[in-house]
Order: C-alpha cells, then structure tokens, then sequence
C-alpha cells in the first residue's frame, strides 16, 4: 500500500514543509505507475503511452462534410493506430475554438467554431510508441493536407500538440 505524502504538513504549531528526504520519495512515486489492483493478476501487463488523434469533421472553410466523409476519417484513423500500436479506442465528441471573424483581421472580432470531433485513442508500450513516431508524424501531416485542416490535434500522455 502506497502512502501519500503532503509537501506541507499543518501542525497546531503553523505548516511545516517535507524534509529532503521525503521529497524524493514522493518523487520517486510519482513517477511509478499506479496499478488498478493491489495484487495484479496473473498475465497482466501495462501499457503505460497513450495517444489519441482528434479528427475533425470540418474542411477548411469550417463547414461539417458529412456524416459519410466524418465516419471514413474516423474508420482510416483506427484502422492507422491498430496498425501501428495493435489497437485503437473511439470517443465521440464536440470541439470547439476560437477565430477571427475575418481572417488576419483581429480587430473585427472573434467567432467560436463548434464541430464533432472524434478521438481515437491507443496505448503502448515505449519501444513501440518509439518505433512509431515518424510513422505518426508523416500520418497527421498527410491528412492535414488531404483534409484541408490549418492543423491536426494528437494527445501524448495528456498534453495536446497540434502538428
């Protein structure tokens, strides 16, 4: 069982702070990956990366194409990830960001784009996730081009990157 150590510890006397000592501790665990279960079962294994790609659901001109053309992004997507990383998870979603009315005229206001996106997500292990990289990039940078996007969003480990 893993103890949670606080960095400030308030005491009748006023807060007192984690000795050296106990920092690195509570560094060393929170660099540990956390297990599920207190026992882990026979044949269980991690697989700490995770990604998603966003597709989008719009062109360039911020107009949705369609139900047809939005399901078979979706589909290349997975089909991508389970290639490269031996699976693929789907969310379905709404996004949204903010632009200028006119382009290159700030001055004239700002506008929310809404728009359905999905994220597909995998998981891997870090060779894999390693050896995958360049395959990924090239990925995203055909398909922003093929679908006519300013950018394309993927998720490493919690943090968004547009390519």
């Amino acid at each position: 069982m893993v103890n949670v150590i606080r960095h400030r510890r308030i005491t009748k006397k006023g807060v007192s702070t984690v000795k050296k000592h106990d920092r690195k501790i509570l560094k060393q665990l929170r660099n540990q990956p956390q297990k599920p279960f207190n026992k882990m079962p026979n044949g269980t294994f991690s697989l700490p990366i995770q990604q998603a790609v966003l597709v989008p659901s719009t062109n360039k001109q911020q107009k949705f194409i369609g139900t047809p053309a939005f399901k078979k992004r979706t589909k290349e997507t997975e089909d991508f990830l389970a290639k490269l990383y031996g699976g693929f998870t789907k969310t379905e979603g709404l996004g949204g960001y903010s632009m200028d009315k006119v382009k290159d005229k700030p001055k004239l206001g700002k506008v929310v784009i809404k728009e359905r996106a999905n994220m597909v997500t995998a998981f891997s292990q870090k060779q894999d996730f390693e050896a995958g990289k360049k395959d990924l990039r090239k990925y995203l940078k055909d398909k922003k081009k093929k679908w006519g996007q300013d950018s394309m969003g993927v998720i490493t480990e919690n943090n968004l990157f547009y390519v």
